[in-house]
C-alpha cells in the first residue's frame, strides 16, 4: 500500500523518507511514491464521483469491498465506451434466445407443501 508520512510505519505500507537532506536515490523514490499515491486517489476521485457507495463507510468483509471496487472499476470501464459494448450485448441477448424455454414451473410456495407426519 501507498501511504504519506502521516500515516504510521508498517510493514505492508510505503511511505516517503522523512527529513530534507536526502540523497538523491531517496529524493526520486520519494518523487515517484508521490506520482503513484496521486494516481490512485485520482482514479479513486473519479469513481467515487460515478458510485455514490464509495462516499462513506462500506459496512462488508474486506473480500467483498475488493469485489465492489473491481465491480465498480468494470462498470465505469463499460460506461466510458457504449456503442462499443452493444455489440456484446447484442450477442449475448441472441445467446439467451437460443436457450430452451423452461417449462411447468410452478412457484415454491409453502401452502402448497404437504405437511410431513
Amino acid at each position: 500500500m501507498v501511504g504519506d508520512a502521516a500515516f504510521p510505519l508498517k510493514l505492508y505500507l510505503m511511505r516517503p523518507y522523512p527529513g530534507q537532506n536526502l540523497t538523491h536515490q531517496k529524493r526520486i523514490f520519494n518523487y515517484r511514491l508521490s506520482r503513484a499515491r496521486m494516481v490512485v486517489e485520482n482514479a479513486f476521485g473519479i469513481l467515487s464521483s460515478r458510485w455514490r457507495v464509495l462516499h462513506r463507510r462500506i459496512n462488508l468483509h474486506p473480500q467483498n469491498v475488493d469485489t465492489l471496487v473491481l465491480a465498480a472499476c468494470i462498470l465505469h470501464n463499460f460506461l466510458l465506451a457504449p456503442r462499443e459494448n452493444v455489440r456484446m450485448l447484442e450477442e449475448a441477448e441472441q445467446q439467451r434466445r437460443n436457450l430452451p424455454a423452461v417449462r411447468h414451473m410452478g412457484g415454491n410456495r409453502a401452502s402448497r407443501e404437504r405437511p410431513v407426519m
